[in-house]
């Protein structure tokens, strides 16, 4: 597999410090044009698991796991959905 170079240098200069990057965006940032199908799957020890599907007919599937306090609902996943979508790739969180 292929070394990617990232070419992220800094964030910007009124973030404080690193904190602000998380908080902010959670704060400002609306991610609209996100649409779900939802589907339940019930666990053998009586848990649950709701996979939430965003479909636009791709070929390919990119699977977004959520922190232990997000959801599909976050920001930051449903920008992640919503610019795999508009590459034409399926996206399942």
């Amino acid at each position: 597999m292929p070394i990617l170079v990232s070419s992220y240098a800094n964030p910007p200069f009124f973030y404080l410090n690193g904190h602000f990057e998380t908080i902010l965006p959670s704060i400002w940032r609306k991610v609209e044009g996100v649409t779900y199908d939802r589907e339940k799957i019930d666990t053998p020890d009586g848990d649950f698991l709701n996979l939430d599907w965003s479909k636009v007919g791709g070929s390919q599937l990119l699977l977004v796991s959520h922190g232990l306090e997000g959801d599909s609902q976050r920001h930051y996943a449903r920008g992640l959905v919503k610019l795999f979508n508009q590459k034409g790739i399926d996206v399942l969180v």
